[in-house]
């Protein structure tokens, strides 16, 4: 997984998961945190993984507009 600083388009968690793929070392990411927020009136996923291999920490931001659907009214204050 590259870290970028500008987030990367994606159609599902599928795609988000595929795009994470491996840690260099061969082993697997597992998810440390995660924030869903909107920002100007899209929706992003930002992750924060480490190997369970090696223990290395990496990040990712994705743009979830296209499929994120927000439950209720807890996400569109202020938007």
């Amino acid at each position: 997984m590259i870290e970028t600083r500008r987030p990367l388009l994606v159609s599902s968690v599928a795609e988000e998961d595929a795009l994470l793929g491996r840690c260099e070392c061969g082993g697997l990411w597992h998810l440390v945190a995660e924030e869903v927020a909107p920002i100007h009136r899209r929706w992003y996923d930002a992750l924060v993984v480490r190997c369970g291999s090696c223990r290395v920490a990496s990040r990712a931001i994705f743009d979830i507009t296209k499929f994120f659907e927000p439950r209720g009214t807890a996400w569109t204050r202020g938007t």
